[in-house]
C-alpha cells in the first residue's frame, strides 16, 4: 500500500454534487455558486461535501456541435499550456486568478471543490509549442499524438517514456492545488485501453502537489480489461468509475448490478468503486439536446433501488440534479441517515449470490463497522411482482433475527429462518438485522 493510501485509511466514499447531469458542459459561475449555496443548506448537514465542476470549463461556449472530431474551439490555456477557466463563463477567474476565488467561496460555505480534467496535454499547447513548467521540454516533446480520446478531440495523450512527461502532470496538479482544488475527476484514464502509465503519473502528481486531493478516475473500465486493471486502479486512485455514464433510465440502473458485484472485492477502506452519479430531481438545464430539461424519469421505486445499491456497495454518492429545485422526495432519499450510515461505515459489502444465479433477483449484505448489526438488501429487477426469499441462517444472519426497515425507519419485529419480502417490479427492501438466535 502506498504512503498516500496508508494516510487515507479512514476515508469514506465521496459524497456531494456534480454539475454534469444538470448542466452538461455549459455551466457558468452563477449556476455553480447557486448550487453550492443550496448544497450548504440542504445537503452539507448530511455529509454531502464536494461541489464538483465537470468538463470543458476552459471554453467560452460549449454546444453539442462543438463536441466531436470536427471541433475547432480553442481552450483557454496559461503560458505553460495548462487549461484555465473561461473568464466569460467564470468572471472571478479573470486576470490569471483561475478557480481560486470560486474555490475560496466554496470553502467558506464549508464545502470542498472538485474539478474535472481530461487525460493528456491540450493539442493547442502542442501546436503552439508551449513550454512544460518545471521542465526544459516543450509540449510536442512529451505528446503522444496517436493517443486520443474517442469522444473529445482537444487532447493528446502524454508519452510517459519521455523526459518532461511527469513534470507535465506535476505542474498541472501544482496549479490546481494552488487554486484550492480538493478532488480531481480525471477523465479518459479508465477508458479502453486502460492508461496505466498515465494513471500512475497522475497518482504521483497528486502525492507531490502538497495538498490533500482525492483522485477519481473515469470513465468505466471496459469489461475485457477489468481483471488486469483491478489491483492497479485500486492502488492508484481513491475512487474509479466502473460504468459508462448512468442516466435516468431503468436499463442504466439494471446495468450497474453485475458491475457492482464484480468490483465488490475492491471496496475500501480507502478505495471505492464508483457507480457514477445520482440522476434524480430536476436535470438537463444546460440546454443540450441530448440532455433535455426534465424531472428524472426514474420511478420512486427505481430511485430507491438505485440508491440502495450504491449505498450498500459503498459507491461515492454524487447527486446530479439541480439543488435549488430539490424536491421533498429526492431530499428524503438523499438524506436518510440509516441508509447513509451503510455507505459511510460498513464492511463485508458483497452480493449474497453470484450474478447471474437469477438476474431478476439480487441480494446484498454488509455488516456494521462497529456493533452487532448486519444489513440485507433484496432487489426485484424483474418486471413482475415477486416474493424473494433469503435463508437467514444459511447466509450468517441467524435462525431468528430482529429486523428494521431502514427506508421506513421502522422496526419490523422478528423473522425466523427466512426473510421473504414481496416486492413490486424494480423495487427493493433494505433491513438491518440483529441476531436473536444463532
Amino acid at each position: 500500500m502506498s504512503k498516500r493510501k496508508e494516510a487515507s485509511a479512514s476515508l469514506t466514499p465521496v459524497r456531494g454534487w456534480n454539475s454534469y447531469d444538470c448542466y452538461g458542459c455549459a455551466i457558468n459561475e452563477a449556476q455553480f455558486r447557486a448550487n453550492a449555496e443550496a448544497m450548504a443548506v440542504k445537503l452539507l448537514p448530511h455529509g454531502y461535501t464536494y461541489a464538483c465542476m465537470d468538463a470543458l470549463w476552459y471554453y467560452d461556449d460549449v454546444t453539442p456541435t462543438q463536441l466531436g472530431a470536427t471541433s475547432t474551439r480553442e481552450p483557454h490555456l496559461d503560458a505553460f499550456g495548462r487549461p484555465v477557466p473561461s473568464p466569460l463563463r467564470f468572471p472571478s477567474s479573470a486576470d490569471g486568478k483561475g478557480f481560486k476565488p470560486l474555490a475560496d467561496a466554496v470553502h467558506r460555505l464549508g464545502l470542498k471543490f472538485g474539478l474535472h480534467i481530461m487525460r493528456g496535454i491540450p493539442r493547442l499547447a502542442v501546436e503552439r509549442r508551449l513550454p512544460v513548467a518545471r521542465s526544459r521540454r516543450k509540449a510536442p516533446a512529451i505528446a503522444n499524438q496517436a493517443s486520443r480520446c474517442s469522444w473529445e478531440n482537444t487532447m493528446f495523450g502524454v508519452d510517459m517514456g519521455k523526459a518532461g512527461a511527469q513534470a507535465w502532470y506535476d505542474s498541472l496538479l501544482e496549479l490546481y492545488a494552488g487554486w484550492g482544488v480538493d478532488l480531481i475527476k480525471a477523465d479518459d484514464f479508465g477508458n479502453t485501453p486502460y492508461h496505466r502509465e498515465e494513471v500512475a503519473a497522475l497518482h504521483q502528481a497528486v502525492k507531490n502537489c502538497g495538498r490533500p486531493v482525492r483522485l477519481s478516475l473515469s470513465p468505466g473500465i471496459m469489461a475485457h480489461e477489468m481483471m488486469t486493471a483491478h489491483p492497479h486502479v485500486a492502488e492508484h486512485s481513491d475512487l474509479w468509475r466502473i460504468s459508462a455514464d448512468i442516466w435516468d433510465k431503468w436499463n442504466d440502473v439494471r446495468y450497474l448490478f453485475p458491475l457492482c458485484a464484480f468490483w465488490s472485492g475492491a471496496i475500501g477502506p480507502a478505495s471505492f468503486p464508483d457507480a457514477d452519479m445520482l440522476p434524480y430531481g430536476m436535470m438537463g438545464l444546460g440546454n443540450k439536446p441530448t440532455l433535455p430539461t426534465r424531472k428524472s424519469r426514474l420511478t420512486a421505486d427505481e430511485v430507491r433501488t438505485h440508491f440502495t445499491l450504491l449505498a450498500i456497495a459503498r459507491s461515492p454518492l454524487l447527486f446530479g440534479g439541480d439543488i435549488p429545485q430539490l424536491d421533498d422526495f429526492t431530499l428524503a432519499i438523499l438524506t436518510n441517515p440509516e441508509v447513509l450510515a451503510i455507505n459511510s461505515r460498513s464492511r463485508g459489502n458483497r452480493p449474497l449470490w453470484l450474478w447471474p444465479r437469477d438476474d431478476r433477483y439480487v441480494a446484498w449484505t454488509a455488516e456494521a463497522e462497529a456493533g452487532p448489526e448486519k444489513y440485507l438488501a433484496v432487489f426485484n429487477l424483474g418486471d413482475e411482482p415477486a416474493e424473494i426469499s433469503v435463508d437467514l441462517a444459511e447466509h450468517g444472519f441467524g435462525a431468528r433475527v430482529r429486523l428494521r426497515d431502514l427506508w421506513a425507519r421502522a422496526d419490523l419485529g422478528t423473522a425466523a429462518k427466512t426473510f421473504a419480502p414481496r416486492l413490486a417490479p424494480h423495487a427493493c427492501a433494505l433491513v438491518s438485522c440483529q441476531t436473536i438466535e444463532k
